[in-house]
């Protein structure tokens, strides 16, 4: 085998070595991309989720403070009745609550 057959070898295999180098680069390059793809694919996914559960919180949210307003001028109103009904007896009642409470306080 002659230095110019051996120096031949060298050079092709050197060559195989590298396009076999730059094709494992390029899958890499490729997989890498695709992973990131999917990674921003499932993160777009993820957001669009908490949004919709953030938005489903504020309208239950909503839905409560508005059935306790209501609720809250329900009693009111009943009470405005009630004292209308029974004006004595109204001002008596809140007469001995205050005195209790004052008494409680004064402890």
């Amino acid at each position: 085998m002659s230095a110019s057959t051996t120096a031949n070898q060298i050079k092709d295999t050197a060559h195989q070595v590298k396009d076999k180098a730059q094709d494992f680069m390029s899958r890499a390059k490729e997989t890498v991309q695709d992973a990131a793809s999917s990674a921003a694919h499932y993160a777009g996914q993820a957001t669009d989720k908490a949004r919709e559960y953030a938005s489903e919180a504020t309208d239950k949210v909503k839905e409560y403070a508005t059935d306790a307003r209501d609720k809250a001028m329900e009693i009111g109103s009943d009470m405005s009745d009630l004292v209308k009904r029974y004006p004595v007896t109204s001002v008596l009642a809140v007469f001995g609550i205050g005195f209790v409470i004052g008494r409680l306080i004064r402890k």
